[in-house]
C-alpha cells in the first residue's frame, strides 16, 4: 500500500523542515521516501536559484536604467557647458572690440 509519503505531491506541499529531516534518513529508512524527499530539496533549490538569477537580472536593469539616465543628464550638463563657453567666448570677443574701440576713441581725444 502506498502512503502520502510516496507521493511527489505530498513532498511539494511539505514544509522545508519535513522535507530536510527526511532527506536526511533521521525519520524513516526507505529509499523511495527519501528519494522524493531529496529530489524535493533539489527542486527547491532550483526554483530558490531561478528567483534569485530573476532579481539579479531585475537590480542589474535598474542599474542599467539608472545609469543611463545618469548619462543623459551628464551629456545635457556638458552640451550647457559647451554653450555657455561658447557665450563667454563671444562676450569676450564683444569686450574686446569694447575695449578696442574705447582706447582708439581715447586715443583721437588726446591727438585732437
Amino acid at each position: 500500500m502506498m502512503s502520502a509519503l510516496h507521493s511527489p505531491e505530498y513532498w511539494a506541499q511539505a514544509p522545508q523542515d519535513e522535507v530536510e529531516r527526511y532527506a536526511a534518513r533521521l525519520v524513516i529508512n526507505d529509499p523511495q521516501v527519501i528519494g522524493l524527499a531529496r529530489a524535493e530539496l533539489l527542486r527547491r533549490d532550483q526554483v530558490y536559484d531561478e528567483e534569485q538569477a530573476q532579481r539579479r537580472e531585475a537590480l542589474a536593469q535598474r542599474q542599467m536604467d539608472h545609469a543611463a539616465k545618469l548619462s543623459s543628464e551628464q551629456l545635457r550638463t556638458a552640451e550647457a557647458a559647451v554653450k555657455a563657453t561658447k557665450l563667454a567666448v563671444w562676450a569676450t570677443i564683444f569686450a574686446a572690440i569694447g575695449a578696442a574701440v574705447q582706447a582708439a576713441m581715447a586715443l583721437m581725444l588726446y591727438l585732437k
